[in-house]
């Protein structure tokens, strides 16, 4: 059977136990990984908007500044510089300049690692 360690006097008790004799509570635990690992990972960040999926890239039209800022921030920058968002279907020339300049650096910073 698997024991648990109490943090605060080292006994060691069942899987169920909730409260040690010392008073340590398991339930009301400070630690973002205690009791199981990757728990945290499921609690929103507080004050963080949710983010919601975004559509399909468009194949029709030229995206928006709006919409690039959209998918940025659900699939992050690297990701959208890198390989999902192609210069040539963004409307701003200036942004899609910058778009080009960054695709370059990050493929400088690639081969530099490699």
């Amino acid at each position: 059977m698997a024991k648990k360690k109490c943090p605060e006097c080292s006994k060691e008790h069942g899987s169920r136990k909730k409260v040690c004799e010392c008073g340590h509570d398991f339930a009301k635990a400070k630690h973002p990984l205690y009791p199981e690992p990757g728990a945290s990972m499921l609690d929103l960040i507080k004050g963080m908007p949710v983010l919601q999926l975004p559509d399909p890239l468009p194949r029709d039209r030229k995206i928006t500044n709006a919409e690039v800022d959209e998918y940025i921030s659900y699939e992050g920058l690297g990701n959208c510089v890198y390989g999902y968002i192609i210069p040539e279907t963004i409307a701003d020339p200036k942004l899609a300049r910058l778009w080009i300049e960054c695709r370059r650096a990050m493929q400088k910073i690639v081969e530099h690692l490699g």
